[in-house]
């Protein structure tokens, strides 16, 4: 009887645990970016990682200078480009030439954006934030 009730004790924390990690990756965009406002920026997909919980666009980017700098463009989750917007995990290769629109970082020199936007160099557009991409967009 003990033996089982140490059995169901480990089995609770552990999943417990795991429960708390999953939650903790998944984080509000708020802090990082700058909800009102919007950016562009236009270069080459490096990477695409199209994973939970925030599937992320690695862009190389030319700089003012001509450096080349890599951005992070983050969207929502993979199941909600999935199933409302209609992406997958083939939507961008890398090479591929785009734009994106989205909100800037808050912290000064930071190179990573919340996407709203995509824009392919043959005109198709993948949206990222449908409600939020729709009021921002439209400024």
């Amino acid at each position: 009887m003990a033996h089982r009730k140490l059995g169901a004790r480990s089995l609770f924390v552990a999943v417990t645990l795991s429960a708390a990690t999953a939650v903790g990756a998944h984080h509000s965009q708020q802090p990082f970016f700058k909800m009102n406002e919007n950016l562009e920026i236009q270069g080459t997909v490096a990477k695409f990682e199209f994973t939970n919980p925030h599937p992320i666009i690695y862009l190389d980017v030319t700089d003012e200078t001509g450096a080349v700098v890599q951005w992070q463009i983050e969207g929502p989750t993979a199941v909600y480009l999935t199933r409302v917007e209609g992406w997958s995990a083939d939507s961008l290769v890398p090479g591929e030439r785009i734009s994106v629109r989205g909100a800037p970082p808050k912290k000064v020199g930071a190179h990573a954006m919340a996407g709203r936007e995509v824009v392919k160099s043959d005109g198709t557009r993948l949206r990222l934030y449908a409600d939020d991409a729709r009021r921002v967009l439209d400024q």
